[in-house]
């Protein structure tokens, strides 16, 4: 018997201290997963360079940690990658026929106009290192970058973490010139495919009511994104809940006629009439508004769900620009052009939008929060953008 006993404990032991059985008190308090997106300026032989990075941790309760995720690198010669899924062709639901601006919403999208759905490009990344906790700081080290997490102590969003520091492991070739990134832990990551009615907050399209609220920052604040500009606040952050396309984890279309559904802003409500209003830029770079015109947009958001098994609560969302007088393509029909209720195939300003990656944390068989970011190459370089937001019944 003592012997077995022996062989056990010596077993335990050896089990112990690969790090399978062991969970320090991090581990205990906070769990073993933490989704998190981030966004780094950095500077490398005297060229500033972007990196965004969505995914997440993994601690094995010894100090050892995972990253899995997406890394996306944008540049002057970045481009969005197309998908095999087209965007919606079905009739178009007025939901606003006090708007403003009178805009015929019967028509349905012809086949010929519809455009496939984009995401930002972006390659597979896994990477090891070590963590440490003090109670306060979660510090981790992952080539090439050392950071530190600290919870953001906001009252009404008590579960999110963001990024306090952020430096180069490999200073002598890399620097970090800035840095903003957001996590929450999260229970696992989720089961695949997603319930879209149940495991997803739901918003209200009939009042424009969101399912995950917070805020963004982007480098896009007015005028021309250019590779030197940093990230500001933006301003909230609204996450519809109610639109999606029927592309499934392979990138097959089942069913070409089925789609989720297409929303337009409100433009009686102030915030949203803003968005389609018509405004110029002088020389002087000042920004002229003038009241909504036919060269205003309307924006339409389809969120675009999950592709991948290994990332459950992982999407796609193209929030659209929709001009009534954008240029018309060789390639698009009348109707396209006159009406502008179709996205089109063109990799332009006028039709490619805001491409953003979601990614949930996973909380009591629900996404309890999100963390988004957007690479969108809709001009000479990328608009990017972080953001993070909570969920509406929280």
């Amino acid at each position: 018997m003592r012997k077995i006993l022996t062989h056990l404990l010596c077993v335990f032991w050896m089990v112990a201290g690969s790090g399978f059985l062991l969970a320090d008190s991090f581990t205990q308090n906070y769990g073993d997963t933490l989704v998190s997106a981030k966004i780094f300026k950095t500077q490398s032989r005297g060229g500033l360079s972007d990196k965004v990075e969505v995914g997440y941790y993994r601690f094995d309760g010894n100090g050892g940690v995972t990253f899995t995720g997406f890394d996306v690198l944008p540049s002057l010669g970045y481009s969005n990658t197309r998908v095999y899924a087209k965007h919606i062709n079905s009739a178009i639901r007025d939901l606003y026929p006090n708007s403003p601006l009178n805009h015929p919403l019967t028509q349905d999208c012809e086949t010929s106009d519809m455009g496939n759905v984009l995401i930002p490009t972006k390659s597979y990344a896994s990477r090891t290192g070590t963590y440490t906790f003090d109670g306060s700081n979660l510090e981790i080290d992952i080539h090439p970058f050392t950071i530190r997490w600290a919870n953001a102590g906001d009252g009404w969003d008590t579960g999110r973490w963001e990024l306090q520091n952020a430096t180069s492991n490999i200073s002598s070739i890399l620097t970090v010139e800035s840095f903003k990134g957001f996590a929450y832990f999260s229970d696992g990551l989720g089961s695949y495919p997603i319930n879209f009615d149940s495991h997803f907050d739901q918003g209200s399209l009939s009042n424009s009511a969101s399912a995950y609220l917070g805020h963004i920052w982007s480098t896009q604040t007015g005028g021309q994104v250019s590779v030197y500009d940093t990230l500001k606040y933006k301003g909230e952050h609204k996450l519809i809940g109610a639109a999606y396309t029927n592309e499934n984890k392979d990138g097959q279309v089942g069913d070409p006629n089925v789609y989720g559904s297409l929303w337009y802003y409100n433009l009686s409500n102030p915030d949203h009439y803003d968005v389609a209003i018509s405004q110029n830029t002088d020389s002087s770079g000042n920004v002229n508004v003038q009241s909504i015109k036919d060269n205003g947009a309307f924006v339409q958001n389809t969120l675009y769900f999950n592709r991948y098994v290994a990332f459950p609560t992982l999407f796609f969302g193209n929030i659209g620009h929709i001009f009534h007088k954008a240029p018309k393509q060789g390639y698009e029909s009348q109707t396209a052009f006159n009406s502008r209720r179709c996205w089109t195939d063109s990799d332009s300003i006028w039709t490619q939008g805001h491409l953003y990656m979601h990614l949930g944390a996973w909380n009591q068989n629900r996404i309890s929060h999100v963390l988004s970011v957007e690479v969108s190459k809709n001009g000479a370089y990328p608009v990017i953008s972080i953001g993070y937001g909570k969920g509406q019944f929280r």
